[in-house]
């Protein structure tokens, strides 16, 4: 039995190698036949026993004879390009080849088709773009035996870039910054829109693949944008970074703590330049550290002053810095009104912490470790003393008795005690915030006296 089966198949395999295309198996009395369609006859194996051979046997080897010259039958036709890319307007040709055809047999005629004419259409092989996209043209050959064999050319119709711009004008950025390139491309429907982007000097300003920048350093760079579908096309772009670089031209100051601000700097020290107009309103110092330039600002006055930072080797690199300082910050007449001793005396509560100031002559000092305490008179006679307390860290000078001072604090209450003749006295309190030295006057007799009775007292 292996023996006929062998015959079997080397039969079936000999078919193989001939141009035919098994079409069905069928059962014929005890026999078992397949028929066979061939390209130009029939031909019947009804004279071979297959009576061995399950069905499954005999299917399997049909499907194996039919792929097999279905193969065969399709690679008589061949393409001179099967993928091919045209630009739009343009027009390349594809050559078919019919080969191998069996004696007897001629090829009749070669007909084109392209599955979508509005992208690309074909005539005799000639394919011309007409709009971007991709679509299949199909070129079928048929024999004198009435065979029609088939073959696919992929295509896809490619849009050139005809015009790169940039939206933008020369860009500056300031250091630590980033930024989009806006690449412009006509026509839009171009078919590769990958740009390439490179920076003249990419230590001061980089720029990534996608378009976008960032400023490194205090400088100047050219970015250059360029096509990568061979049109050739390319748009320049320059981008400044400034070496002095802020987010901020006016800085208020509204306490008396002062304000301390940081702006970059990104030029070489011995260039760097900073100039005021600042007549008295503030001590202001500044240090650079790294490409941090700050500024200590301490107020004196009320009023407003400018601060000019510039770069000797760059001279569009400036920055003009407005500084105000508030009533608030200063010790003045605006924020520290004159002292209403009678009033404060009668109304504790109303005047307690409200601001105050008052210039008297000093009438008695007693220091501690952490704080001081005066006796001042606030009038020109000698009377309306005010008990005066301030912190030993805020004393500018050392306060003696007899000397004069103006004083700016807030009310802090009464303080009320007897006298030796039983008499209830009753002073205003006042926590100073600064005591400073005023100019001194000739006391007159009478405020002399009034003087030594409120000590007495």
């Amino acid at each position: 039995m292996h023996m006929y089966k062998s015959i079997a198949v080397f039969l079936l395999a000999l078919m193989m190698a001939l141009p035919v295309i098994c079409t069905a198996a069928g059962e014929t009395g005890e026999k078992k036949t397949v028929t066979v369609t061939a390209v130009r006859s029939k031909v019947s194996l009804s004279d071979l026993d297959l009576s061995e051979y399950t069905d499954e046997e005999l299917q399997e080897a049909s499907a194996r004879i039919e792929a097999e010259l279905n193969s065969r039958v399709k690679s008589m036709l061949v393409l001179s390009e099967t993928d091919v890319a045209i630009a739009k307007g343009r027009t390349r040709r594809i050559r078919a080849q019919v080969k191998d055809l069996p004696k007897g047999v001629r090829l009749s005629k070669t007909t084109w088709e392209s599955s979508d004419p509005q992208i690309a259409t074909v005539q005799n092989g000639n394919i011309s773009g007409v709009k971007g996209g991709k679509t299949t043209v199909t070129c079928t050959a048929l024999l004198s035996d009435g065979t029609e064999l088939v073959q696919e050319c992929h295509v896809q119709i490619t849009v050139a870039i005809q015009r790169l711009t940039i939206s933008q004008n020369d860009i500056t950025l300031r250091v630590g910054s980033s930024d989009l390139i806006r690449a412009v491309i006509t026509p839009e429907e171009a078919t590769n829109k990958t740009l390439k982007y490179e920076s003249s000097d990419p230590d001061t300003v980089s720029v990534g693949s996608s378009g976008y920048i960032r400023a490194l350093k205090g400088g100047k760079a050219t970015i250059t944008v360029t096509t990568t579908d061979g049109s050739r096309k390319s748009a320049k772009l320059s981008v400044y970074a400034p070496s002095i670089s802020t987010s901020m031209d006016t800085y208020n100051c509204t306490t008396k703590a002062g304000i301390r601000f940081t702006i970059g700097y990104y030029g070489k020290k011995d260039n760097l330049t900073v100039t005021s107009n600042n007549d008295g309103y503030a001590n202001v110092t500044h240090t650079l550290t790294g490409s941090n330039l700050t500024f200590q600002v301490m107020p004196l006055q009320a009023g407003q002053f400018s601060i000019a930072i510039g770069d000797k080797a760059d001279a569009k690199s400036k920055a003009d810095i407005q500084v105000i300082i508030a009533d608030s910050a200063v010790f003045n007449l605006n924020s520290y009104p004159e002292i209403d001793y009678a009033a404060a005396n009668a109304d504790e509560a109303s005047y307690m912490d409200k601001k105050c100031y008052f210039t008297g002559k000093v009438l008695e000092v007693m220091e501690s470790t952490n704080s001081n305490t005066y006796r001042i008179t606030s009038s020109e006679n000698g009377e309306d003393v005010v008990y005066v307390t301030i912190n030993a860290s805020d004393l500018l000078d050392p306060i003696l008795e007899n000397d004069v001072v103006t004083v700016y604090g807030s009310y802090n209450g009464n303080l009320s005690y007897y006298n030796v003749s039983g008499q209830e006295i009753s002073l205003v309190k006042v926590t100073a915030e600064r005591i400073t030295a005023a100019e001194a006057e000739t006391a007159t007799e009478e405020g002399e006296a009034g003087a030594e009775e409120a000590q007495a007292e």
